[in-house]
């Protein structure tokens, strides 16, 4: 079936990643040629007739079921694509899945015709797992222009309450209690209720969004992003799109990456003494990370797709 003498029709779903879903679905909905639509998975399990409209499924987040629900799929609509994007921690669950359950990983890649990821550290884990993906970007919904950078020692971080470990936040605790002059801010799309910071420079803000959440990233200096498994990530986009600094415990181009504790104190020290926004590192993540380009990598998944129905080869 050719894009060029059909309107392909492509279904968005995804488990655990409905906000990333949404952020897909709003950069690519309007991509010509393309009639793309967003469902709940409880939806599509209620009524799996709706399968039949569609010539692609693609859903995001790897998880216990999915192998299982992508052969359920198939039985349905024999001709349905299925397109299966990795976005983290998914990758992780699904290596301790396969190592109970072996015969999922048969069933997942016997039913899945392309495997996308976001960003080129999680496509080097798949191939290591024998996966070879797209990349299809994932972007924030909002793209920020460079600000002048604030004289306050105001840093940014994302941490949810129930993944404090998996977010360093011991490690955020330490630099409270070392750097008493500078700000330490947490967000978090989840409630931390009535948590009691071990330091009156830790703050906690709950569900920050829209205005607010502009208020924040123009208001500090830098977005500290330690994670124990991850990529880019949406909000090291945006606050490098501001033309801020950025820690991370990973190799990201214009970040400070950091590996140890005394890396991160460094990483301070030298982003505390900035007067001026990183606009080389502004520069490059508005060229790199953008609608543009996810349109871009979104619409050639398909084609590979529909053309062949081989699209794991790497971008």
């Amino acid at each position: 079936m050719s894009l060029a003498s059909d309107n392909m029709k492509i279904l968005l779903t995804g488990v655990g990643k409905e906000w990333h879903v949404n952020i897909l679905y709003k950069h690519v909905k309007d991509i010509k040629g393309l009639h793309v639509d967003f469902k709940q998975l409880g939806s599509i399990l209620a009524d799996r007739s709706i399968l039949l409209e569609y010539d692609v499924l693609w859903s995001l987040g790897f998880f216990s079921d999915a192998p299982l629900i992508y052969a359920l799929a198939k039985s349905y609509n024999p001709e349905l694509k299925i397109v299966n994007e990795w976005v983290g921690t998914d990758i992780i669950m699904y290596n301790n899945a396969i190592s109970m359950y072996p015969y999922l990983k048969n069933v997942l890649l016997k039913h899945v015709d392309a495997h996308v990821t976001t960003y080129d550290i999680l496509q080097d884990e798949l191939l290591q797992l024998g996966i070879q993906s797209h990349i299809v970007e994932a972007i924030p919904e909002k793209m920020y222009n460079i600000m002048p950078l604030p004289k306050g020692l105001d840093y940014a971080t994302y941490i949810p309450p129930h993944r404090k470990d998996f977010y360093m936040y011991p490690v955020i605790v330490k630099l409270a209690e070392e750097y008493p002059d500078v700000n330490f801010h947490i967000f978090s799309l989840q409630d931390w209720k009535d948590y009691k910071p071990e330091f009156p420079n830790i703050h906690i803000h709950n569900k920050v969004t829209g205005k607010e959440k502009d208020k924040w990233v123009a208001d500090t200096r830098a977005f500290i992003s330690l994670v124990k498994h991850g990529g880019v990530g949406v909000m090291v986009q945006e606050w490098k799109h501001a033309g801020r600094y950025v820690i991370a415990n990973r190799k990201l181009k214009y970040c400070h990456s950091v590996m140890t504790i005394d890396d991160i104190r460094k990483a301070i020290e030298d982003i505390n003494s900035k007067t001026e926004p990183d606009r080389e590192g502004s520069k490059y993540y508005h060229e790199r990370y953008n609608p543009n380009i996810v349109r871009k990598h979104f619409k050639h998944v398909i084609e590979e797709v529909m053309s062949n129905g081989e699209g794991t080869e790497s971008l």
